[in-house]
C-alpha cells in the first residue's frame, strides 16, 4: 500500500502522519520524504526515484510528498522545464493505472490550508523553537514566490486542487482534505 501526503506548505501533512503512524508496528510501514532530485537523478527516468521506495510485501509507505511535486510544486518554482512537467501530466495516468494494475493500493491525500491560516502557521514557526527547524529559506519570504495551490490549478484556489486522474479504480482514492485552524 503507498498512501501520499501532498498539500500546500503547513497544511498539517507532517503532523498527520505522525498521528497516524503513532501506533503502527514500525516494521510494517516507512515515511519516505525525498529532497530534490540529485545530479544522477536528474538523468533517470522521472518515477525511478520514487520506483525505489515502493513497499515491499504486506508494508506501507507512506510519502511525505510524492510524484505529484513535478505536477505542483516544480512548475510554480521553477525546477522543471514545460515540456518535463507536459511529460509529467501526460504520463502519471498510466504510472498508476500500472501500479493498480500489479495489486498495489493507492491513496492519494490532499491537505490545504487559507493563505491566512498558512501565513499565521509560518509566523509561528518563526517563534516557537519546537517549530523554526521546519522553516525553509523560501518559507521566510512567503510572498516571494507563487502560490504552489494556485498555480497548480490555474489560479482555482487552495479549497479546489485537482491531484484526482480520471481512471476511476478500487485501487485509487483520492481524498479532499480542508483543513484550518490546527
Amino acid at each position: 500500500m503507498i498512501i501520499i501526503f501532498e498539500g500546500r506548505d503547513a497544511a498539517g501533512k507532517g503532523g498527520t502522519i505522525r498521528r497516524v503512524t503513532r501506533y503502527m508496528n514500525e516494521k510494517h510501514y516507512r515515511v519516505v520524504a525525498l529532497g530534490k532530485p540529485t545530479a544522477e537523478q536528474r538523468t533517470q527516468w522521472f518515477f525511478q526515484k520514487y520506483v525505489a521506495q515502493f513497499p515491499r510485501g504486506g508494508e506501507i509507505v507512506l510519502f511525505d510528498r510524492s510524484w505529484y511535486n513535478r505536477a505542483m510544486v516544480e512548475p510554480a518554482l521553477g525546477f522543471c522545464t514545460e515540456l518535463e512537467h507536459k511529460n509529467f501530466m501526460r504520463g502519471v495516468v498510466g504510472f498508476e493505472k500500472d501500479l493498480a494494475r500489479q495489486g498495489t493500493v493507492l491513496l492519494k491525500l490532499y491537505f490545504s490550508v487559507t493563505k491566512e491560516e498558512q501565513a499565521r502557521r509560518f509566523e509561528r514557526r518563526k517563534t516557537d523553537p519546537l517549530r523554526q527547524w521546519k522553516l525553509t529559506r523560501r518559507e521566510k519570504k512567503p510572498a516571494s514566490y507563487p502560490s504552489r495551490s494556485n498555480t497548480a490549478t490555474g489560479g482555482a484556489g487552495s479549497s479546489d486542487c485537482h491531484l484526482s486522474t480520471t481512471w476511476p479504480s478500487k485501487h485509487i482514492a483520492v481524498i479532499r482534505c480542508q483543513i484550518s485552524g490546527i
